[in-house]
């Protein structure tokens, strides 16, 4: 990426900083129209009106930059630290050069001029440094020479900087008159000396950095804008707007920034749409999925927590009289999880379908997800196979949640059976098999921890109490109205909190009559 693309957006350590730069920011925009409107502009040159005039708007400007950094969700990083320093400072330099001109020949305030002159003096020199700091990221200027030259800045900025407070005790730059106005000192292009320096080093920059060169101009313009200004101004004493170009020149790359970023979330969106789509296409949907298969009746559903995610169910008829069940975790959120999720997935089918008992169908599973993926991320699962004309059930559970078991004419308990390791932790493990017996009107209902581990605005969790109960308003009810009722339970519990997992469910009935039917037949 370039100078925009290479800026992101996020502020992990300094969460306090963009309040405390636009806080600072909007106190010298407001000091500075109150200042004006006390002070007046009656009587001042024309050129000092307008250069006030420009300070005033691009320190608006910056205030308004900032509120936009606050307001982005996704925070800033590095590189927009520094960005938002740069915006500050350059407020800062604003601000006093708007006061010097408001203090200018008023011999009562003449040491109130003396105090914005330094300021100013010392934000520009910070601007500048904060403007070097910046170019290094944007022009991605990693290499030896550039490091040297970036020692050189920072070592010079210090002293340039103590030098403009020498001020206040020695007129080293300038010096306020008796009648309190500015004049230059004999020694006063001394601290041109950063300026120069700074703009050299950027100019190598230029010549030595790969990006391209839309992101080079972007830079460019913070120095082409000022020094156009000031050439344009140069025989106009009283006007001093290179500050006012300055912001220009930040809104431009704001603006670039802003536009590109907008187009990767757009790119993004619309790749997040199509995993999606795929993950939808991949989990079985159509219900009822086995049409004229009436020995049984069954339902599932997986409501991801972002636009895709790591929960995976599956059911599949291994043979006439099998059907095959999974339900499944894997560790993680977003397209990674959804990735693992489709490759665990296809592979567990894959064994399963070979006829393997389920402890086997897991240990093959596991041991070719430790060989193949080198990710860290594994996956829970349970898996169990329902012999539909006798409703015998063999299962292994992979560190999966209890399922939950209904008797023919009872009400849903959990079933804590024995649980062994998660798929893709250590090749070798074994997997326990156990067996139960469904009775005709019996049933399974199976999750994953993202129905017990809901969490509402008060930071408690649905808990599988509260699941148990929402199965047993109607534990004789269709699967697919068991689901919905377990759905809305949680829905009503979280309600406006986030959902921080993604929410899978599947339920199986063995139906009462066409299950003995089967059996009979059989």
């Amino acid at each position: 990426m370039g100078a925009t693309g290479k800026i992101n957006l996020k502020f992990e350590k300094y969460t306090w900083l963009l309040p405390a730069t636009f806080a600072v920011s909007a106190i010298m925009a407001a000091s500075l129209v109150f200042f004006c409107k006390i002070r007046g502009l009656e009587g001042m040159e024309l050129a000092n009106t307008l250069t006030i005039g420009a300070d005033v708007v691009a320190i608006l400007v910056g205030v308004v930059l900032l509120y936009s950094c606050i307001q982005d969700k996704n925070g800033i990083g590095e590189g927009t630290r520094t960005f938002v320093l740069l915006i500050t400072m350059n407020s800062a330099a604003l601000f006093s050069d708007a006061c010097s001109w408001l203090v200018q020949g008023i011999a009562d305030l003449r040491y109130l001029n003396l105090a914005v002159n330094v300021m100013n003096y010392a934000s520009s020199a910070t601007l500048l440094f904060f403007f070097w700091r910046y170019t290094i990221t944007a022009l991605d200027l990693h290499n030896k020479f550039m490091k040297i030259c970036n020692v050189l800045v920072t070592v010079l900025f210090v002293p340039t900087l103590l030098n403009c407070f020498v001020n206040i005790f020695y007129p080293l730059y300038f010096y306020i008159d008796e009648k309190g106005v500015y004049s230059r000192t004999e020694y006063f292009m001394w601290s041109q000396t950063f300026i120069a320096v700074s703009l050299i080093v950027v100019l190598i920059g230029f010549f030595v950095s790969k990006v391209s060169l839309r992101d080079k101009i972007i830079i460019a313009s913070f120095i082409f804008f000022p020094v156009g200004n000031m050439l344009v101004t140069r025989y106009s004493f009283g006007i001093s707007t290179q500050y006012a170009a300055m912001m220009i020149s930040i809104t431009l790359i704001y603006g670039l920034q802003f536009a590109e970023k907008q187009n990767q979330l757009k790119t993004t969106e619309n790749e997040l749409a199509l995993a999606a789509k795929i993950q939808s296409d991949l989990l079985p949907n159509i219900f009822p999925p086995f049409p004229g298969r009436e020995e049984f009746d069954l339902f599932a559903s997986m409501t991801p927590a972002k636009e895709v995610g790591g929960d995976f169910y599956d059911f599949f008829l291994i043979d006439d009289d099998h059907l095959g069940m999974i339900i499944a975790d894997v560790s993680g959120k977003g397209i990674p999880a959804s990735l693992f999720m489709m490759a665990s997935k296809i592979l567990l089918e894959n064994i399963a379908l070979s006829g393997a008992e389920p402890g086997e169908v897991l240990q093959k599973a596991n041991d070719q997800i430790c060989r193949e993926s080198h990710t860290d991320m594994f996956v829970t699962v349970w898996y169990g196979v329902l012999e539909i004309s006798t409703g015998n059930v063999k299962a292994a559970n992979a560190g999966h949640e209890y399922p939950a078991l209904k008797k023919a004419d009872g009400s849903f308990e959990l079933f804590k059976d024995k649980h062994g390791f998660v798929l893709g932790g250590m090749e070798g493990m074994k997997y326990k098999q156990y067996e139960f017996h469904m009775d005709k009107g019996a049933a399974i209902f199976l999750y994953t921890d993202g129905v017990p581990e809901a969490t509402n605005s008060d930071n408690k969790l649905f808990g599988t109490d509260r699941m148990i109960a929402a199965l047993n308003t109607d534990p004789q009810a269709a699967p697919a109205e068991i689901l919905k009722k377990v759905h809305d339970e949680v829905d009503k519990f979280v309600g406006s909190a986030i959902q921080f997992d993604d929410l899978t469910m599947l339920c199986v009935r063995l139906n009462s009559d066409k299950s003995n039917e089967a059996a009979k037949t059989k």
